[in-house]
């Protein structure tokens, strides 16, 4: 593990209107993985989401608009490759995903993997989504464990962490609709 955090890696947190998190997801980002870089894509907000960011020593990249959150992953991941990272991390802006858990993602890299992907649904945790999204989330996450093969218990997880390879093809070719499926 110590190997891998060697390396070079980006945290990438797309957010709108988060100016009542992001700090704090920042903040809790610098204590587990301190020589991570942080990268904010402000997704066009309206409040004070970058402003909280940049004080809170990120790096921000502002979207002109709300492009939504394809198009601010894939900036982050346009980011990582121009610059040289080895591994990006994706992390949402809201609070939703434990910092203390990147090094496990980190740690499925060190060992070949491409994409690691966090569940909140493995084991009980405290995130609780709408009726809606539970049952859109169900519904994908059969479906995608039908054609891969495997159970997959959390396909529309916006905490990953993805290989050099997988940060190269994602920035070629990466999904608007439904992006995290």
């Amino acid at each position: 593990m110590g190997e891998i955090l060697s390396k070079k890696t980006l945290i990438i947190i797309p957010a709108y209107n988060e100016e009542g998190s992001v700090a704090r997801v920042i903040e809790n980002i610098r204590r587990y993985v301190p020589e991570a870089d942080i990268l904010v894509v402000n997704d066009g907000s309206r409040d004070r989401t970058a402003r909280e960011a940049r004080e809170s020593g990120a790096m921000v990249m502002t979207l002109p608009y709300n492009m939504g959150i394809g198009s601010a992953v894939q900036s982050g991941f346009l980011f990582a490759k121009e610059k040289g990272y080895h591994f990006a991390v994706q992390v949402d802006g809201d609070g939703q995903h434990p910092p203390s858990e990147i090094t496990k993602l980190l740690s499925a890299l060190d060992n070949g993997v491409d994409l690691a992907i966090g569940s909140r649904f493995v084991q009980q945790t405290e995130y609780r989504p709408t009726l809606t999204r539970s049952l859109g989330i169900k519904i994908f996450s059969f479906l995608v464990s039908l054609i891969v093969g495997k159970k997959i218990y959390d396909t529309t997880s916006g905490f990953r962490a993805a290989s050099r390879k997988a940060v190269l093809l994602l920035t070629e070719t990466y999904p608007h609709d439904y992006p995290e499926v």
